[in-house]
């Protein structure tokens, strides 16, 4: 086993609150699960609230895992666990369609993060999804509760996100009120 699949199981074993940077974007949390494609986090903001799960294309982005030391130590004695998911869903990691079907299955709804439209997110329910193309039911602006048809194709996705502060929000207003 290399060093780094080692470090990451210990890691997600231990539930190791850590700080994960992307392409140098600090993120607070825990690791859910892995391959050695993709990687699922339960992400926590700087304050200790939770914000839901992001699955990270691991190829694709420049991934530094930091554990220990005082500010990483000093976020985790702040987090409301009150707030946390009580149950982790299981989301298939076997390809980009399986984990958008399960994230979207399991929270209601997903969030997809392109890179190739200058790291633009959609934010909606899967209304079909086949392996190269996404057709999205996407949710407008709280200001707007306006709803369209986005299609996206599979192999624009950088980032996979769920039941974040935002987008629990969205659902109460889209899909929880109605």
């Amino acid at each position: 086993m290399d060093i780094e699949k080692k470090y990451m199981l210990q890691v997600k074993n231990q539930k190791t609150f850590i700080d994960l940077s992307v392409n140098g974007e600090s993120n607070f949390g825990f690791i859910v699960d892995f391959n050695d494609e993709f990687l699922i986090f339960e992400a926590f903001d700087v304050n200790g609230i939770p914000d839901g799960i992001t699955v990270f294309f691991r190829e694709e982005n420049s991934i530094i895992i930091r554990w220990g030391g005082n500010e990483i130590t000093s976020t985790e004695k702040v987090l409301d666990h009150t707030r946390r998911l009580q149950k982790m869903p299981k989301i298939n990691l076997e390809s980009v369609e399986t984990i958008v079907k399960s994230v979207n299955e399991a929270f209601r709804h997903v969030t997809i993060c392109t890179s190739d439209f200058d790291d633009t997110c959609f934010i909606g329910q899967v209304r079909e999804i086949d392996e190269d193309t996404l057709i999205l039911n996407e949710f407008g602006s709280k200001i707007a509760l306006d709803r369209k048809f986005v299609m996206i194709p599979l192999s624009a996705i950088s980032k996979i996100q769920a039941g974040g502060q935002y987008e629990l929000s969205l659902v109460k207003l889209y899909i929880d009120e109605r």
